[in-house]
């Protein structure tokens, strides 16, 4: 059995250049200086066991919405995921800040202020620390990530949406932004993006990817480029945390 317990998130943001706009309002409707509200959902884990099976995803994945208040008053709301890995909250700032206008800077943690620990440069994930008195057995079991030479094209890969479906795409290449000479999926000099013959929807933005045999974790959703339906996925060996 697990117990759910909630954790509130008040991310503070800081209007710096432009706007955006709402989907209600498109023409007057623009963020304003104020705070963004997540909440996410844990699922106590009982067991020490690494996460490596069937169940993985129901275990790991934490839902984030995002609601940002607009110069009119009016609520817009997002949806967005993170991964809980060990003692660390991860997750893209793309689910955090919806618009670039605002930058994540601390979150209340059940009462608790806890300031970003690390921001990825070359990945944009956002890593928070989950602090001691919030944290139960499941925070001593960190992930076992794929190494990058365990993603190759022609990988089938799967992940679960925030509607409980699960769908699945193939490894269609895998890019590498650096200035050295190196076989590809093998080193993680430079940005690494792993490339899938099918787009993510933006709300699945954060989500894990895992091999579709084997359960096996690669990676952590990051953006879709719908003119080609390709998507991108990082491969969580790389990141720093």
């Amino acid at each position: 059995m697990s117990k759910v317990g909630v954790l509130l998130l008040l991310i503070t943001g800081q209007a710096l250049t432009g706007h955006a706009t709402a989907e209600h309002n498109r023409a007057t409707a623009v963020p304003v200086e104020a705070s963004v509200e997540a909440r996410v959902v844990l699922t106590r884990v009982h067991d020490t066991q690494a996460r490596h099976d069937e169940n993985v995803l129901d275990r790991i994945v934490q839902p984030v919405t995002v609601m940002t208040r607009m110069q009119d008053g009016a609520f817009q709301t997002d949806h967005g995921s993170g991964i809980l890995d060990g003692r660390r909250l991860i997750t893209p700032i793309s689910v955090l800040n919806r618009y670039q206008d605002y930058h994540a800077r601390s979150l209340l943690i059940r009462g608790i202020p806890v300031t970003v620990e690390h921001i990825d440069p070359e990945y944009y994930l956002a890593i928070f620390n989950v602090p001691d008195e919030v944290c139960d057995e499941w925070c001593d079991v960190p992930l076992n990530w794929a190494g990058l030479d365990q993603i190759y094209p022609g990988q089938v890969v799967r992940w679960q949406s925030r509607s409980n479906r699960s769908f699945s795409a193939t490894v269609t290449a895998i890019t590498q932004t650096t200035s050295l000479k190196l076989p590809m999926a093998r080193r993680c000099e430079g940005a690494v993006l792993i490339q899938t013959d099918r787009p993510f929807d933006p709300e699945d933005a954060g989500l894990p990817v895992v091999d579709h045999q084997t359960n096996t974790l690669l990676g952590i959703i990051q953006s879709s480029v719908e003119q080609d339906g390709s998507g991108g996925f990082v491969p969580m060996a790389c990141v720093d945390i």
